[in-house]
């Protein structure tokens, strides 16, 4: 379903890839920031501290008006919570955060282009890929790309730090940000240069059946774009954790990416899919379904799942969405679909308005495990854009936030949400 009105999802009333195996050359993929699992704590406010003792006073009450004490105290805590009883409906919860990053506490990383031409995979999993030491990762991170397309690359293919000439963040206008170069290839069009990307494997249990992801993307001014061409910026998947992460043609499936371009002067959008089924191809050799990878060849496919389709977003260029240089944010929602059922959910919204929903994905064919979840969560990639003759352009990713469930919008990285849960009821309490 597309829709162009205001249809804000309770959890993002607020404004806010990649795939390989597609294209020619496609390069093999990775790539976010371990942050801290919130359990965000409310706090009351406003209630009189009790009084301190003064010296030489007995804290056992001298008082003989017994019953009107205790009716004095039930009226006073009555009317400071039976108010919130009555008023309050069902109040939204702070999300389950699993994961966030705003950069600002990171090192810079790569700035220097110390990791250009590495691929690290996550340390501690048998065939992940290649590892790199400790000290390659940026803090949290499990897994990153940092491929140049030529030599001719000046600034490092991704980095975090401060954005080009000191630009503004999101966060705080002074911090940092995930920084990603695109290489024009009008050298060789169709292929995909320069290859950075950084992720985040939650681990081999996780398997979360949904998840809601928000992230914060901006291009530089003046991002130029050419017809049919696209460059990658996010992706969830479910990585196996049995052979190397960045094959993502065997070891990823099921799979969302999330890409944007241009097609016709107008701004686009490319979602593609990629079903999970078993068998699958394994470092065994043994046959699977990797000539399904696209879906197509798998009956129950629908159309959107069959092709990586550039969808036009509005009726403008990319200056009027994505490429206008200034801050725009993401929310992703995706939910597996039960096993035999067509029930999976994928939605998004760009700043606060719905762009898609489809509520019939067929995430896991029939012959998939029913435990099978999202556990990785990738942010930048290649591109195909042949803007120029050997130049360069960037765009930046900040304040990333993964929770299981709806990402409130007043959402503070690191500090939660205002607690708007009404407080317990006081109860053993009694009017004499």
């Amino acid at each position: 379903m597309e829709t162009g009105s205001q249809n804000i999802p309770p959890w993002a009333s607020h404004p806010p890839i990649d795939y390989d195996g597609i294209g020619i050359n496609a390069h093999k993929l990775p790539g976010l920031r371990s942050s801290t699992i919130l359990s965000p704590l409310g706090k009351l406010s406003g209630f009189p501290r009790p009084r301190p003792l003064r010296a030489g006073r007995s804290s056992r009450s001298t008082c003989s008006c017994r019953s009107r004490a205790p009716v004095r105290m039930t009226l006073i805590v009555l009317s400071l919570f039976l108010p919130l009883f009555i008023s309050l409906g069902p109040l939204p919860s702070a999300a389950a955060v699993i994961f966030e990053d705003n950069f600002d506490s990171q090192p810079d990383w790569n700035v220097n282009k110390q990791y250009e031409g590495s691929e690290c995979s996550p340390i501690g999993y048998s065939g992940a890929g290649n590892i790199c030491s400790t000290g390659a990762y940026p803090p949290g991170w499990t897994h990153f790309r940092s491929m140049p397309g030529s030599s001719s690359f000046v600034h490092p293919v991704i980095s975090i730090g401060r954005l080009p000439n000191n630009l503004p963040d999101h966060t705080t206008g002074s911090g940092k940000a995930i920084i990603i170069y695109n290489e024009s290839n009008s050298y060789n069009p169709g292929y995909w240069a320069g290859d950075g990307n950084i992720g985040k494997y939650f681990g081999p249990s996780a398997d979360y059946p949904e998840l809601y992801v928000r992230m914060w993307i901006r291009t530089q001014s003046g991002w130029q774009s050419m017809d049919s061409a696209q460059s990658k910026v996010f992706r969830v998947t479910h990585w196996r954790a049995t052979e190397n992460i960045m094959q993502v043609a065997n070891e990823h499936t099921p799979i969302y990416f999330w890409d944007w371009g241009q097609w016709g002067g107008k701004a686009t959008y490319i979602p593609a899919y990629r079903c999970e089924a078993m068998p699958y191809l394994t470092g065994s050799g043994v046959v699977g379904r990797s000539s399904d990878y696209y879906c197509g060849g798998l009956d129950s496919a629908h159309d959107y799942e069959k092709n990586d389709i550039q969808t036009i977003w509005g009726s403008g260029a990319p200056s009027t969405k994505f490429a206008d240089g200034t801050w725009h944010r993401y929310d992703f929602h995706l939910k597996m679909n039960d096993i035999g059922s067509a029930n999976g959910l994928l939605e998004w919204w760009y700043d606060g308005t719905l762009v898609q929903s489809i509520t019939n994905v067929i995430w896991k064919e029939p012959s998939a495990s029913a435990s099978i979840g999202w556990n990785n969560v990738w942010l930048g990639g290649n591109s195909n854009n042949a803007f120029g003759s050997y130049s360069e352009q960037w765009y930046a990713i900040d304040d990333v936030v993964v929770s299981t469930t709806p990402i409130l919008d007043n959402y503070v990285i690191g500090g939660g949400t205002t607690n708007t849960t009404p407080p317990t009821a006081p109860t053993g309490l009694r009017i004499q």
